[in-house]
């Protein structure tokens, strides 16, 4: 796939016509959001008509825009169709993301302290979180995984805060699964 002639194409049009699409693009986006994205798709069809009409040296007018106005049920059904098959892909891809963190969450520390094999540590760590309260476990991963995104957020240097906390807090529930405490 040649990404250099979109790309060029692109950067062309958005030289050739940078406050109109940039006025139309705001135009756009707040139809959207106060429509609750059911207007998305219309816009978006529409703002890929004006890179079009400007790609092809035509000049733009704001109703072009709106020139799929006329098919708003289609897009607006396309556009839930979408949104649906990304929400169904996010669940697939981080729900058992979590799954296998929580249940491999002291694989390292069964590794390094209990001179385990890999596949060892992975059995071990999978039992104990599984014996456990697994759910509780997938939770404690969900709100770490969060902690961490937020610190990375934090220009950058709250994860030096939340790393440790992080590592902390997880030997010692290793520590505590260990010992049955």
């Amino acid at each position: 796939m040649n990404i250099t002639g979109p790309v060029n194409r692109t950067i062309n049009a958005c030289k050739k016509e940078p406050l109109f699409l940039l006025g139309a693009s705001v135009l756009a986006l707040f139809l959207s959001s106060v429509t609750f994205l059911i207007l998305f798709p219309v816009m978006w069809a529409g703002l890929g008509s004006v890179f079009i009409k400007i790609d092809r040296g035509e000049k733009p007018d704001i109703k072009d825009i709106f020139i799929y106005i006329d098919k708003t049920l289609f897009l607006a059904v396309l556009g839930i169709i979408i949104l649906a098959g990304w929400a169904a892909g996010l669940i697939v891809l981080i729900i058992p993301m979590f799954i296998i963190m929580a249940m491999w969450v002291y694989a390292v520390f069964y590794l390094a302290y209990d001179d385990m094999t890999i596949t060892g540590a992975l059995s071990a760590s999978a039992s104990a979180a599984l014996k456990n309260d697994f759910l509780a476990h997938i939770g404690v991963i969900i709100v770490l995984n969060l902690l961490n995104v937020i610190g990375g957020q934090l220009a950058g240097i709250g994860v030096l805060i939340t790393f440790p906390l992080t590592c902390g807090f997880l030997v010692f529930m290793y520590d505590e699964i260990k010992n049955n405490r």
